[in-house]
């Protein structure tokens, strides 16, 4: 179940531009499904237009640390997603970064997760291509999605209001009714791409928890800004 939930924040997806607001899907969200908060921006950084060569070091900068996450959470080891079902065939998407960073948080062993991923490619152009074949899995994949388990997990794939941020943003909600044992889940998706880094994050809760506010909008301000600062652009 955890492996199911942490294999999405590694592929990452991209956003429309000429808007303030993340790309995302059409599917309407449920009646019952918990809003996204909505803190204050992080600090505008200006960004330099080019394609150079950006020293990979510039990772360990830019990966979110213990300090930057909501209190209540210690840092986690990622799960092990080798045998995870394909969600949505976006692996067929993916392509080799020449280098990622990757951080995990927990409340506890079963959660909530807050989970981040940064792939650092070539140029802007694999980034984007990388981005644009994932997004559209997603959007293809229609109102719902049913893992290969025994019996299958049926997550609802909904739309997920969320801020530009970087370049490109994609944000997409999943919540699932029939998780054995726990019942309830709730996995928000957020996928920003600054010049050639790509940088996915997810909220994962399972249980009561998945009826609590995601944190996700302000670790996603917070993230894009280190990337900013880090000066990957």
């Amino acid at each position: 179940m955890k492996r199911a939930l942490l294999i999405l924040p590694i592929l990452l997806l991209a956003g429309c531009g000429g808007s303030d607001k993340a790309d995302t899907v059409d599917n309407p969200p449920p009646a019952t499904s918990t809003a996204t908060t909505a803190p204050a921006g992080a600090a505008t950084v200006a960004a330099t237009a080019t394609d150079s060569p950006i020293d990979p070091g510039a990772l360990a900068k830019a990966v979110l640390t213990i300090d930057d996450i909501p209190t209540g959470y210690t840092v986690s080891e990622p799960g092990d997603s080798s045998d995870d079902d394909d969600i949505c065939g976006v692996s067929e998407a993916l392509k080799e970064p020449k280098n990622r960073a990757d951080a995990t948080f927990g409340q506890s062993t079963f959660g909530p997760f807050i989970i981040q991923r940064i792939d650092l490619f070539n140029s802007r152009a694999d980034a984007g291509t990388v981005l644009d074949g994932i997004r559209d899995s997603f959007k293809k994949c229609g109102a719902s999605w049913s893992n290969t388990e025994t019996p299958p997990t049926t997550w609802n794939i909904s739309a997920l209001n969320f801020p530009r941020l970087g370049d490109e943003t994609f944000a997409v909600r999943m919540t699932a009714n029939n998780v054995p044992f726990f019942g309830t889940a709730q996995v928000d998706y957020v996928y920003i791409r600054r010049g050639p880094a790509l940088t996915g994050l997810a909220w994962a809760a399972i249980g009561p928890a998945a009826a609590i506010p995601s944190p996700l909008e302000a670790v996603a301000k917070k993230a894009d800004e280190k990337i900013a600062k880090a000066g990957i652009r």
